[in-house]
């Protein structure tokens, strides 16, 4: 379940992040991400990562704000209560600032003696409650001030004169798609907060809309011609739609029977169906709207299906939004709207590049040439089978034909066989007899090629043995064993005093191993007398 506040303040850190760098807003973070986020709050590193959509460039970009932003959110854990304090009554437990701030102060050290806050940490804590109590307001525009990225406008209760200041930015109230002026009624939607400048309550709103059916329709019939006068419905500008879909982006809400009913009517034809949720109703449905265009229109995909079920004029206000009429005909895949209406049909629709009445209308245009095609093959199969069945007949008749070709023929062949069958039984007979002879004679010669191979076998082991007896006499091993050494410097043989020098290094090798020694001097030997 996803936690309401934290929903809330990303949305509102995404809008500001995207006007701050001049970017669309699913180029910070997609509803998906956010709603994820918002459903299972995560406080590591690692847990951010496991959301879909955030990777290792996006959480070095914006992870620590995103962290932050949820450990703030994240509910204390309740104290131990205090038996000797009565039960709070329902009115004690509303939001209480300054009890809140009261009990913070306590905790860090209490009583008079405590740490005084800034002006301006105060307004942040003040602001940081605030911000759970955003709202849809309604009321009539008092005054509207516009300036280059913003606007201020008043909206006051028509019954009893109350009035809340509004801010909106200039971007936000472009994609609300709502022109206001003075003595219009709207909805607005946002969050209160206190301005630090001048520390005056304002309702910071992030989308405001027209309210009443007159206004809805004059401000739709107005757009509507604007549009039109720009060619936005002209069939020229209108992409085709491809013969066999097969990739399906679907553009609607996860709940209600919409996405459902699209589904179970679309016929088993290996659709590979892409879906983004966006919100189909409601002031920020716009800001969904848009979000989901450009996400699948950076996909791969054969048409884009806009969704949503039946609905009066206010309740389609998101499919008369001009932002999202534009940005409809900016996208490179074709799109269908299915868009149930009353009376008039959204904007959006008439744009789109196929418009149908219902989500149902829509799975039918999907499905009907691959049902033309099946009728086809159903067709084309019925000419098959009843060809081979001409076909068969045809070559039934050849074939009893050539059987009984084929039997004469046999019959001839078995007579022919029997002939030459008893003339086999006769060369097998002498055959046997010629074998016989041959087998006696290879048995005799057989037992001489084996006597001479034992003789040859014998010379060659007597020679064997006398090689080995020679190799022992001549082992030089031999002689270390009977007492000798071998003297080895720089792992050659020293055959002469000339080959040593005093202080060399040597290796004596004996029977049983090698002694490593130094040379003192060398003595050359005295010559014998013959």
């Amino acid at each position: 379940m996803h936690n309401i506040e934290l929903l809330r303040k990303l949305r509102m850190w995404r809008d500001e992040t995207a006007r701050r760098k001049g970017v669309e807003t699913y180029r910070i973070l997609s509803n998906a991400a956010i709603g994820e986020i918002a459903e299972n709050m995560p406080q590591t590193r690692d847990e951010l990562l496991n959301i879909k959509g955030i990777k290792e460039k996006k959480f070095q970009q914006f992870g620590r704000e995103i962290l932050t932003m949820v450990r703030e959110t994240i509910p204390r854990a309740p104290e131990t209560p205090n038996t000797s304090r009565p039960t709070p009554s329902a009115a004690d437990t509303e939001p209480d600032i300054a009890a809140s701030a009261r009990e913070k102060r306590e905790r860090r050290g209490g009583g008079e003696n405590a740490r005084a806050v800034s002006v301006s940490e105060y307004l942040d804590l003040l602001n940081k409650n605030l911000f759970s109590f955003g709202a849809r307001v309604r009321g009539e525009i008092s005054s509207v001030h516009f300036r280059d990225t913003y606007l201020f406008f008043g909206l006051k209760d028509p019954e009893d004169e109350s009035v809340v200041n509004c801010f909106m930015w200039m971007s936000d109230y472009r994609l609300s798609g709502a022109e206001i002026k003075e003595g219009l009624e709207v909805v607005a939607e946002g969050v209160p907060e206190v301005y630090k400048p001048n520390g005056r309550l304002t309702f910071r709103a992030h989308a405001v809309e027209l309210v009443g059916e007159g206004a809805l329709k004059k401000a739709y019939d107005l757009l509507k011609k604007k549009l039109s006068e720009e060619g936005v419905f002209d069939s020229a500008r209108k992409k085709p739609i491809p013969p066999l879909v097969t990739k399906v982006g679907l553009i609607t809400s996860r709940e209600g029977a919409v996405i459902h009913d699209f589904l179970n009517n679309l016929g088993r034809y290996g659709f590979q169906i892409r879906f983004v949720h966006s919100r189909v109703e409601g002031a920020l449905a716009a800001r969904d709207l848009i979000s989901a265009m450009s996400t699948l229109n950076a996909e791969n995909l054969d048409v884009i299906v806009i969704a949503r079920g039946g609905g009066s004029l206010e309740s389609l206000q998101a499919f008369n939004n001009e932002a999202v009429v534009r940005k409809l005909k900016t996208l490179s895949v074709p799109v269908i709207c299915g868009i149930g209406h009353d009376a008039d049909v959204p904007l959006a629709a008439l744009a789109a590049d196929l418009m149908v009445s219902t989500p149902t209308a829509a799975t039918a245009v999907l499905n009907k040439p691959w049902e033309r095609i099946r009728k086809e093959i159903e067709i084309c199969e019925s000419s098959i089978c009843a060809h081979f069945e001409r076909m068969y007949a045809e070559k039934k008749r050849d074939i009893d034909n050539g059987v009984h070709v084929l039997t004469s023929g046999v019959n001839r062949i078995l007579a022919f066989f029997e002939r030459m069958s008893s003339g086999i039984d006769i060369g097998l007979l002498r055959l046997d007899a010629h074998i016989r002879q041959t087998r006696e004679l290879l048995g005799k010669r057989a037992e001489l090629l084996v006597s001479h191979c034992d003789r040859a076998l014998s010379r060659a082991v007597s020679r064997v043995e006398h090689a080995e007896k020679s190799l022992n006499a001549m082992n030089p091993e031999r002689p270390l064993a009977q007492g000798y050494s071998i003297l080895f410097r720089a792992g050659k043989v020293v055959r002469s005093v000339a080959d040593v020098q005093a202080g060399d290094n040597v290796d004596i090798a004996v029977s049983d191993g090698i002694i490593e020694a130094t040379t003192k001097m060398t003595k050359p030997a005295a010559r014998r007398r013959v």
